[in-house]
């Protein structure tokens, strides 16, 4: 990875009930990295604190199981795996601990995970992923219908994150993001703002995704808006 940028907006919300995170660690094939979008569900109980916790508990297997996974040779197939079975045990967490207190949590959950040339996306909710390059494409399913989720972590019934795999290359791009950059945004938004051949650095990562806040705040955006950018 040659730079990243986080884009972290509370918008016109009173709280910012989003979690964005990125993580990294060397091996000697390379760098694994790992970035996610986490966006407490609106409708329901302690959004931040939905989004928050598996936020945690995604990082605490990154650094604590991940490793050995990569070390003997384990395929994305298995990691994805591992991973599906760690964000399982956070949602029963959460489930009984609403349950617990008579309220509902939930977050969705965009996971970007990257080991050598190849990644990974697990993907719950209606937050999204996108690959940037010459054009914008999206490499992820939305779990809505009729404004309503109808995939979420922490609440209800648990179903599997949907998954993509694909080929990290040289200068490609990639962009996670809540549902607040996506209402009124498309994809020829993220490849004007942010296009690999104009976006060398960090900074100007980071200017990119400020004017995107600002269109979507224009647009009437009122959600917390977050974003992670990778560049390649």
């Amino acid at each position: 990875m040659a730079f990243y940028s986080i884009l972290y907006e509370k918008g016109k919300r009173d709280k910012n009930e989003d979690t964005v995170a990125i993580h990294k660690f060397t091996t000697l094939d390379g760098e694994v990295i790992m970035a996610l979008v986490c966006d407490g569900c609106g409708g329901m109980d302690m959004g931040e604190c939905a989004s928050g916790y598996m936020t945690e508990c995604i990082e605490d297997w990154f650094y604590l199981e991940l490793p050995d996974r990569v070390r003997s040779g384990t395929g994305r197939r298995g990691i994805a795996r591992d991973l599906k079975n760690r964000i399982f045990k956070a949602h029963e967490e959460l489930r009984r601990y609403g349950a617990g207190i008579g309220k509902m949590l939930g977050t969705t959950l965009t996971v970007f995970l990257s080991v050598k040339d190849k990644y990974l996306i697990l993907q719950s909710g209606d937050s999204a992923a996108y690959s940037i390059a010459a054009g914008s494409k999206c490499l992820t399913a939305r779990h809505a219908e009729g404004g309503r989720l109808t995939r979420c972590m922490g609440s209800g019934k648990y179903n599997a994150p949907s998954m993509t795999l694909g080929h990290v290359k040289e200068g490609s791009a990639f962009l996670l993001v809540s549902d607040g950059m996506c209402h009124t945004l498309g994809e020829t938004d993220y490849c004007g703002a942010l296009s690999p051949r104009k976006i060398k650095d960090a900074d100007a990562a980071s200017r990119g995704l400020r004017t995107l806040a600002d269109a979507a705040i224009r647009r009437g955006e009122t959600d917390n808006i977050s974003a992670v950018y990778l560049h390649f």
